[in-house]
């Protein structure tokens, strides 16, 4: 399956670019992962938030992908624990789908337009996370869920 991550601005922390990359190479024993890093401007940093957040919508929507499934990470998504995460997964594969997305947007959010484009929306926890932190965070859940899916003992749960 290929399992694709697409977030909004670059990964500036060494140590989360660190992290999200130990978990995105155990991530390929299982999976065609790839990690899409949309930059932004630095000029968009002064924008208004309303137009940051229609321009990040835009660029989102340019390069997320049609078709096939799309979910977002969202602070109001739905609740989803890590073996709900792989039942999530291994549904999509068992159904013969080769392709899954993962949208993380920017500081704001997503728009009005991502949103309806791609409704399907994950909560990873009810508290906030900083945007660039989520990565990490979403990278090593969709690696716990698949050692949840083969059975292997990383998750404790």
């Amino acid at each position: 399956m290929n399992i694709r991550l697409v977030c909004v601005g670059k990964t500036s922390a060494s140590y989360l670019q660190a992290g999200i990359a130990l978990y995105a190479e155990r991530l390929r024993r299982y999976s065609k992962f790839s990690l899409v890093e949309l930059e932004t401007p630095g000029a968009w940093s002064r924008l208004p938030p309303g137009e940051l957040l229609r321009r990040e919508g835009e660029l989102l929507l340019k390069h997320s992908p049609r078709g096939g499934c799309v979910y977002r990470f969202d602070e109001r998504g739905q609740s989803i624990t890590s073996p709900g995460l792989a039942r999530l997964i291994d549904s999509h594969g068992l159904r013969g789908e080769s392709s899954l997305a993962f949208l993380i947007g920017g500081a704001y959010g997503f728009s009005e337009e991502v949103k309806a484009e791609h409704p399907h929306s994950l909560s990873l926890s009810p508290l906030t996370f900083n945007h660039q932190m989520v990565r990490l965070i979403a990278v090593e859940q969709i690696y716990r869920a698949f050692t949840i899916i083969r059975g292997e003992p990383y998750h404790h749960g």
